[in-house]
Protein backbone atom coordinates (compact mmCIF):
# COMPACT_ATOMS: atom_id res chain seq x y z
CA UNK A 1 0.00 0.00 0.00
CA UNK A 2 1.22 3.36 0.76
CA UNK A 3 0.25 4.61 -2.76
CA UNK A 4 -1.04 7.73 -4.13
CA UNK A 5 -2.51 8.87 -7.43
CA UNK A 6 -1.12 12.32 -8.44
CA UNK A 7 -0.36 14.41 -11.72
CA UNK A 8 2.88 15.32 -13.16
CA UNK A 9 3.52 17.76 -15.83
CA UNK A 10 4.77 16.61 -18.92
CA UNK A 11 7.41 18.77 -21.47
CA UNK A 12 4.07 20.23 -23.31
CA UNK A 13 2.94 21.68 -19.89
CA UNK A 14 0.24 19.26 -19.50
CA UNK A 15 -0.36 17.31 -16.61
CA UNK A 16 -0.54 13.17 -16.60
CA UNK A 17 -1.78 10.44 -14.32
CA UNK A 18 0.62 8.78 -12.18
CA UNK A 19 0.76 6.64 -9.25
CA UNK A 20 3.10 7.36 -6.84
CA UNK A 21 4.48 5.26 -3.14
CA UNK A 22 5.34 7.05 -0.69
CA UNK A 23 9.08 5.49 1.25
CA UNK A 24 10.13 7.55 4.05
CA UNK A 25 12.69 5.90 4.32
CA UNK A 26 14.16 6.62 0.82
CA UNK A 27 16.98 9.18 0.75
CA UNK A 28 15.67 10.34 -2.89
CA UNK A 29 12.99 10.10 -5.15
CA UNK A 30 12.76 7.71 -8.27
CA UNK A 31 10.90 7.77 -11.42
CA UNK A 32 10.36 4.94 -14.25
CA UNK A 33 11.59 5.59 -17.72
CA UNK A 34 8.65 4.51 -19.10
CA UNK A 35 7.21 7.38 -16.94
CA UNK A 36 9.56 9.49 -18.15
CA UNK A 37 9.54 8.51 -21.77
CA UNK A 38 5.88 8.91 -21.72
CA UNK A 39 5.92 12.58 -20.47
CA UNK A 40 8.60 13.34 -22.91
CA UNK A 41 10.71 15.33 -20.05
CA UNK A 42 14.37 15.50 -20.49
CA UNK A 43 16.98 13.93 -18.33
CA UNK A 44 20.15 14.92 -16.80
CA UNK A 45 22.87 12.61 -16.92
CA UNK A 46 24.47 11.60 -13.37
CA UNK A 47 25.81 8.61 -11.69
CA UNK A 48 24.81 7.40 -8.20
CA UNK A 49 25.26 4.30 -6.85
CA UNK A 50 22.41 2.78 -4.73
CA UNK A 51 21.86 0.23 -1.99
CA UNK A 52 18.90 -1.24 -0.04
CA UNK A 53 18.62 -3.52 2.55
CA UNK A 54 21.13 -5.19 3.67
CA UNK A 55 23.31 -3.38 1.59
CA UNK A 56 21.97 -4.71 -1.30
CA UNK A 57 23.31 -2.93 -4.89
CA UNK A 58 21.57 -2.10 -7.75
CA UNK A 59 22.96 -0.85 -10.70
CA UNK A 60 24.19 2.59 -11.04
CA UNK A 61 22.14 5.11 -11.66
CA UNK A 62 22.78 7.52 -15.01
CA UNK A 63 19.88 9.76 -15.32
CA UNK A 64 17.86 11.70 -13.36
CA UNK A 65 14.98 14.20 -13.95
CA UNK A 66 13.31 17.23 -12.88
CA UNK A 67 9.26 17.06 -12.96
CA UNK A 68 6.43 18.96 -11.20
CA UNK A 69 3.66 16.87 -9.54
CA UNK A 70 0.20 17.92 -8.09
CA UNK A 71 -2.60 16.47 -6.20
CA UNK A 72 -5.24 15.31 -8.75
CA UNK A 73 -8.30 17.11 -6.63
CA UNK A 74 -6.40 19.88 -5.63
CA UNK A 75 -4.36 22.18 -7.98
CA UNK A 76 -3.57 24.91 -6.20
CA UNK A 77 -0.99 23.05 -4.24
CA UNK A 78 1.95 21.70 -6.64
CA UNK A 79 5.80 20.71 -6.09
CA UNK A 80 9.06 20.67 -8.11
CA UNK A 81 11.14 17.41 -7.54
CA UNK A 82 14.33 15.91 -8.63
CA UNK A 83 13.99 12.25 -9.49
CA UNK A 84 16.46 9.40 -10.10
CA UNK A 85 15.40 7.27 -13.12
CA UNK A 86 14.95 3.83 -13.07
CA UNK A 87 13.79 0.73 -14.96
CA UNK A 88 11.69 -0.06 -12.31
CA UNK A 89 10.70 1.14 -8.35
CA UNK A 90 8.91 -1.39 -6.96
CA UNK A 91 6.58 -4.65 -7.59
CA UNK A 92 3.10 -4.73 -6.51
CA UNK A 93 1.16 -7.00 -5.32
CA UNK A 94 -3.03 -7.99 -5.20
CA UNK A 95 -4.25 -7.02 -1.64
CA UNK A 96 -7.71 -8.36 -0.14
CA UNK A 97 -10.18 -5.21 -0.07
CA UNK A 98 -12.01 -6.14 3.19
CA UNK A 99 -14.73 -3.89 4.96
CA UNK A 100 -12.95 -1.59 6.92
CA UNK A 101 -15.19 0.40 9.01
CA UNK A 102 -13.32 3.02 10.01
CA UNK A 103 -12.04 4.07 6.61
CA UNK A 104 -15.60 3.58 4.85
CA UNK A 105 -15.84 8.00 4.38
CA UNK A 106 -11.87 8.88 3.32
CA UNK A 107 -10.97 10.22 0.09
CA UNK A 108 -8.46 7.52 -0.90
CA UNK A 109 -5.77 9.13 -2.52
CA UNK A 110 -5.30 5.93 -4.62
CA UNK A 111 -9.03 4.16 -5.10
CA UNK A 112 -7.10 1.25 -6.21
CA UNK A 113 -4.94 0.92 -3.74
CA UNK A 114 -5.45 -2.93 -3.82
CA UNK A 115 -4.96 -3.74 -7.16
CA UNK A 116 -1.33 -4.53 -8.77
CA UNK A 117 -0.62 -1.57 -10.83
CA UNK A 118 2.51 -0.50 -11.96
CA UNK A 119 4.26 2.53 -9.37
CA UNK A 120 5.56 5.06 -11.79
CA UNK A 121 7.02 7.26 -9.01
CA UNK A 122 8.79 6.63 -5.78
CA UNK A 123 8.60 9.92 -3.29
CA UNK A 124 11.41 9.97 -0.90
CA UNK A 125 12.09 11.30 2.44
CA UNK A 126 13.11 14.77 0.82
CA UNK A 127 9.33 14.82 -0.15
CA UNK A 128 7.91 12.77 2.71
CA UNK A 129 7.37 15.68 5.15
CA UNK A 130 6.01 17.96 3.14
CA UNK A 131 2.64 15.70 1.81
CA UNK A 132 1.53 14.57 5.38
CA UNK A 133 -0.69 16.27 7.01
CA UNK A 134 -2.11 15.72 10.55
CA UNK A 135 -5.54 13.69 10.12
CA UNK A 136 -5.41 9.85 11.44
CA UNK A 137 -7.67 6.92 11.46
CA UNK A 138 -6.87 3.56 12.80
CA UNK A 139 -8.84 0.76 14.69
CA UNK A 140 -7.70 -2.32 15.17
CA UNK A 141 -4.06 -3.54 15.13
CA UNK A 142 -4.87 -6.12 11.84
CA UNK A 143 -5.97 -3.43 10.23
CA UNK A 144 -4.53 -0.37 7.90
CA UNK A 145 -4.29 3.03 9.26
CA UNK A 146 -5.56 5.96 7.18
CA UNK A 147 -2.93 8.90 7.00
CA UNK A 148 -3.77 12.67 5.18
CA UNK A 149 -1.58 13.82 2.51
CA UNK A 150 -1.84 16.33 0.14
CA UNK A 151 -3.16 13.63 -2.47
CA UNK A 152 -5.86 12.35 -0.05
CA UNK A 153 -5.99 9.60 2.55
CA UNK A 154 -3.00 6.79 2.00
CA UNK A 155 -3.25 3.38 3.67
CA UNK A 156 -0.61 1.77 5.46
CA UNK A 157 0.01 -0.96 8.06
CA UNK A 158 -1.24 -4.06 8.29
CA UNK A 159 -3.92 -5.32 5.57
CA UNK A 160 -4.48 -9.24 7.76
CA UNK A 161 -2.47 -11.00 5.47
CA UNK A 162 -0.92 -13.10 8.27
CA UNK A 163 1.34 -15.28 5.96
CA UNK A 164 2.65 -13.24 2.80
CA UNK A 165 4.58 -15.18 0.65
CA UNK A 166 6.14 -12.03 -0.44
CA UNK A 167 7.63 -8.98 1.62
CA UNK A 168 8.18 -5.60 -0.34
CA UNK A 169 10.89 -3.27 1.88
CA UNK A 170 11.67 0.08 0.57
CA UNK A 171 14.83 1.41 2.47
CA UNK A 172 17.62 3.28 0.19
CA UNK A 173 20.77 4.57 0.97
CA UNK A 174 22.61 6.71 -1.88
CA UNK A 175 26.40 6.70 -2.40
CA UNK A 176 28.27 8.87 -4.92
CA UNK A 177 30.32 6.72 -7.59
CA UNK A 178 33.60 8.33 -6.14
CA UNK A 179 32.94 6.85 -2.78
CA UNK A 180 32.52 3.48 -3.78
CA UNK A 181 35.14 3.40 -6.04
CA UNK A 182 37.18 4.99 -3.02
CA UNK A 183 35.88 2.36 -0.83
CA UNK A 184 36.73 -0.55 -3.30
CA UNK A 185 40.45 0.74 -3.51
CA UNK A 186 40.69 0.57 -0.25
CA UNK A 187 39.35 -3.05 0.34
CA UNK A 188 41.61 -4.01 -2.58
CA UNK A 189 44.59 -2.22 -1.69
CA UNK A 190 47.85 -4.66 -0.79
CA UNK A 191 48.86 -3.24 2.47
CA UNK A 192 53.00 -2.43 2.84
CA UNK A 193 54.24 -5.69 4.56
CA UNK A 194 56.48 -4.65 7.47
CA UNK A 195 60.13 -6.53 7.18
CA UNK A 196 59.25 -8.67 10.38
CA UNK A 197 62.45 -10.64 10.26
CA UNK A 198 66.13 -10.82 9.73
CA UNK A 199 65.48 -13.10 6.94
CA UNK A 200 63.40 -11.14 5.19
CA UNK A 201 65.51 -8.30 5.54
CA UNK A 202 68.57 -10.39 4.18
CA UNK A 203 66.50 -11.34 0.91
CA UNK A 204 65.43 -8.00 0.06
CA UNK A 205 68.79 -6.34 0.72
CA UNK A 206 70.00 -9.36 -2.10
CA UNK A 207 67.80 -8.54 -4.78
CA UNK A 208 68.20 -4.64 -4.50
CA UNK A 209 71.80 -5.15 -4.75
CA UNK A 210 72.58 -7.76 -6.81
CA UNK A 211 69.59 -7.60 -9.87
CA UNK A 212 70.29 -6.16 -12.81
CA UNK A 213 69.12 -5.43 -16.46
CA UNK A 214 71.33 -6.10 -19.41
CA UNK A 215 70.90 -4.58 -22.91
CA UNK A 216 68.61 -6.64 -24.56
CA UNK A 217 66.26 -5.76 -21.81
CA UNK A 218 66.74 -8.67 -19.93
CA UNK A 219 66.79 -8.74 -15.89
CA UNK A 220 69.10 -11.01 -14.24
CA UNK A 221 68.19 -11.70 -10.80
CA UNK A 222 70.41 -14.00 -8.30
CA UNK A 223 69.04 -16.47 -6.14
CA UNK A 224 68.26 -15.62 -2.50
CA UNK A 225 70.45 -18.15 -1.11
CA UNK A 226 70.06 -18.45 2.95
CA UNK A 227 73.19 -19.92 3.64
CA UNK A 228 76.79 -19.50 2.29
CA UNK A 229 78.16 -21.72 0.54
CA UNK A 230 74.84 -23.28 -0.10
CA UNK A 231 74.61 -27.10 1.03
CA UNK A 232 74.21 -28.80 -1.21
CA UNK A 233 75.75 -32.30 -2.76
CA UNK A 234 75.83 -34.27 -5.49
CA UNK A 235 73.02 -34.09 -7.58
CA UNK A 236 73.78 -35.77 -11.22
CA UNK A 237 72.61 -38.84 -10.91
CA UNK A 238 69.74 -37.70 -9.65
CA UNK A 239 68.81 -36.09 -12.27
CA UNK A 240 70.30 -38.50 -14.84
CA UNK A 241 67.84 -41.49 -13.39
CA UNK A 242 65.23 -38.97 -13.65
CA UNK A 243 65.55 -38.20 -17.14
CA UNK A 244 66.16 -41.63 -17.96
CA UNK A 245 62.58 -42.28 -16.74
CA UNK A 246 61.18 -39.81 -18.76
CA UNK A 247 62.77 -40.93 -21.81
CA UNK A 248 61.13 -44.54 -21.24
CA UNK A 249 57.60 -42.83 -20.74
CA UNK A 250 57.85 -40.81 -23.97
CA UNK A 251 59.40 -43.94 -25.93
CA UNK A 252 55.58 -45.18 -24.98
CA UNK A 253 53.92 -41.75 -26.36
CA UNK A 254 55.47 -40.48 -30.39
CA UNK A 255 53.18 -37.63 -30.36
CA UNK A 256 54.19 -36.36 -26.45
CA UNK A 257 57.49 -37.17 -27.41
CA UNK A 258 57.58 -34.34 -30.43
CA UNK A 259 56.23 -31.89 -28.64
CA UNK A 260 58.55 -32.35 -25.70
CA UNK A 261 61.35 -32.32 -27.81
CA UNK A 262 59.77 -28.61 -29.91
CA UNK A 263 59.50 -27.03 -26.08
CA UNK A 264 63.52 -28.10 -25.27
CA UNK A 265 64.22 -27.08 -28.86
CA UNK A 266 62.41 -23.66 -27.78
CA UNK A 267 64.91 -23.46 -24.74
CA UNK A 268 67.95 -23.71 -26.45
CA UNK A 269 66.97 -21.43 -29.11
CA UNK A 270 66.02 -18.70 -26.90
CA UNK A 271 68.82 -19.36 -25.01
CA UNK A 272 67.55 -20.35 -21.42
CA UNK A 273 69.08 -23.58 -21.96
CA UNK A 274 72.40 -24.97 -22.99
CA UNK A 275 73.86 -28.25 -23.60
CA UNK A 276 76.69 -29.67 -20.96
CA UNK A 277 79.19 -31.73 -22.41
CA UNK A 278 79.05 -35.52 -21.50
CA UNK A 279 82.72 -34.86 -20.33
CA UNK A 280 82.15 -32.23 -17.84
CA UNK A 281 82.85 -33.48 -14.27
CA UNK A 282 80.16 -32.48 -11.89
CA UNK A 283 81.02 -28.97 -10.19
CA UNK A 284 81.12 -28.48 -6.31
CA UNK A 285 78.98 -25.87 -6.49
CA UNK A 286 76.25 -27.01 -9.22
CA UNK A 287 72.63 -28.49 -9.17
CA UNK A 288 70.98 -30.28 -11.48
CA UNK A 289 67.40 -29.42 -11.20
CA UNK A 290 65.09 -32.76 -13.22
CA UNK A 291 61.90 -32.26 -14.61
CA UNK A 292 58.98 -33.62 -16.04
CA UNK A 293 56.81 -33.19 -19.19
CA UNK A 294 52.68 -31.87 -18.30
CA UNK A 295 49.80 -31.90 -20.70
CA UNK A 296 47.12 -29.17 -20.69
CA UNK A 297 44.56 -30.36 -23.39
CA UNK A 298 42.57 -27.84 -22.28
CA UNK A 299 45.03 -24.84 -23.19
CA UNK A 300 44.41 -22.98 -26.06
CA UNK A 301 48.13 -21.67 -25.96
CA UNK A 302 50.81 -24.21 -24.87
CA UNK A 303 49.00 -28.04 -24.17
CA UNK A 304 52.73 -28.99 -23.20
CA UNK A 305 54.80 -27.67 -20.21
CA UNK A 306 58.28 -28.49 -18.92
CA UNK A 307 58.29 -28.16 -15.20
CA UNK A 308 60.94 -28.46 -12.98
CA UNK A 309 61.51 -29.57 -9.57
CA UNK A 310 64.51 -27.62 -7.38
CA UNK A 311 62.54 -29.61 -4.29
CA UNK A 312 64.36 -32.97 -5.58
CA UNK A 313 67.02 -33.54 -3.05
CA UNK A 314 70.81 -34.17 -3.28
CA UNK A 315 72.81 -36.38 -1.66
CA UNK A 316 73.14 -34.75 1.45
CA UNK A 317 69.68 -34.88 1.60
CA UNK A 318 68.71 -30.99 0.35
CA UNK A 319 67.42 -29.61 -2.19
CA UNK A 320 68.09 -26.10 -3.89
CA UNK A 321 64.45 -24.73 -2.51
CA UNK A 322 65.78 -25.67 0.93
CA UNK A 323 68.83 -23.55 0.49
CA UNK A 324 66.85 -20.48 -0.48
CA UNK A 325 64.39 -17.70 1.20
CA UNK A 326 60.98 -18.14 0.75
CA UNK A 327 60.04 -14.78 0.81
CA UNK A 328 56.91 -13.22 3.36
CA UNK A 329 53.22 -14.90 2.33
CA UNK A 330 51.04 -12.19 1.54
CA UNK A 331 48.07 -14.23 1.58
CA UNK A 332 47.06 -16.91 4.43
CA UNK A 333 43.98 -17.50 3.49
CA UNK A 334 45.53 -19.00 -0.53
CA UNK A 335 47.11 -22.34 -0.31
CA UNK A 336 48.53 -23.74 -3.39
CA UNK A 337 49.45 -27.14 -4.27
CA UNK A 338 52.11 -27.71 -7.05
CA UNK A 339 52.65 -31.22 -7.59
CA UNK A 340 56.07 -31.64 -9.42
CA UNK A 341 56.53 -34.81 -10.64
CA UNK A 342 60.54 -34.37 -11.53
CA UNK A 343 62.53 -35.23 -14.58
CA UNK A 344 65.59 -33.79 -16.54
CA UNK A 345 68.82 -31.70 -16.63
CA UNK A 346 68.65 -28.01 -15.93
CA UNK A 347 71.96 -26.97 -14.61
CA UNK A 348 72.15 -24.44 -12.16
CA UNK A 349 76.17 -22.93 -11.39
CA UNK A 350 75.50 -21.63 -8.16
CA UNK A 351 77.81 -18.36 -7.18
CA UNK A 352 78.41 -16.49 -4.09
Amino acid sequence: MSTVEILIQDANGCYQRARALLDSAGESSYMTESCRHRLGVSRQKCHLAVSGISGVKVPTIKARAQVVIRPVRHHEQQMTIEAYVVTRCTPSKHIRDADWVHLKDLELADPNFNEPLPVDVLLGAEVFPYIIRSGRRENLLSEPVGIETVFGWALMGNTGNTNPKRSTTLLTSLDSVDLVLRRFWEIEEVLNASKTSPAEEDCERIYRSTTTRESDGRYVVHLPFNCKPPQLGQSRQMALNRLYRLESRLDKLPQLRQQYNTAMQDYLDSGHMQIVPEATSEAEQAYYTPHQVVIKPDSTTTKVRVVYDASATTSNGKSLNDNLYTGKKYNKTCRVFINLIPEINLLYVLNH
